[in-house]
């Protein structure tokens, strides 16, 4: 914890005297920051990191510069996602959720969409849409087993046998669930 917190610390300083350096460089320290500080700040640098990677994106005339930014756009927009999903903004949630599954849809970033598949799974989940939580959960699973993500897949395959559970499909449910330990299991 204290060595967090020097980390923390020690990034808001880099991140205060390197605005006006080159945005890749802050992209870096914003998406560390997002990653590290307390749930409560998360705001504090996700927005500014929205409007300095969109901009980037497109001021980029380079492809793989383009892409750099549009994946750091996709994470702030991801951990916007989280912070208002955390507050019970749901619907909200689901905007930034949306636009960052589109950006990495489009820009084939698999890691990033099986995580954001994840997190719309979530919400629909707790907006009652089953059907769209179960399908954005599935697609979880695919993605990060393409990528070789065993505790994300896992943890997909957990939230699949969890919905079932509640919908009293327990063969179902017990499928997931063994299916989600096994591969835990594989981790160890």
């Amino acid at each position: 914890m204290f060595q967090q917190s020097n980390e923390l610390d020690s990034l808001k300083k880099v991140y205060l005297e390197s605005r006006t350096k080159d945005d890749s460089v802050v992209c870096e320290i914003l998406a560390h920051l997002t990653e590290i500080c307390d749930a409560e700040e998360i705001l504090i640098y996700s927005i500014p990191y929205i409007r300095l990677s969109g901009k980037a994106v497109i001021k980029s005339t380079a492809d793989q510069k383009k892409l750099f930014f549009l994946k750091h756009l996709s994470n702030a927009l991801n951990n916007t996602g989280y912070y208002l999903n955390n507050h019970g903004q749901l619907e909200r949630s689901l905007v930034f959720y949306n636009q960052a599954y589109f950006i990495q849809e489009h820009s084939k970033d698999k890691i990033g969409l099986a995580n954001s598949a994840n997190n719309l799974g979530y919400v629909h989940k707790d907006l009652g849409d089953i059907k769209r939580a179960l399908n954005y959960f599935q697609q979880a699973v695919h993605l990060n087993q393409e990528t070789g993500n065993k505790y994300n897949q896992a943890f997909a395959l957990n939230n699949m046998g969890i919905i079932c559970r509640y919908q009293e499909q327990l063969d179902d449910a017990l499928k997931y669930y063994e299916q989600s330990a096994l591969l835990f299991n594989e981790i160890k």
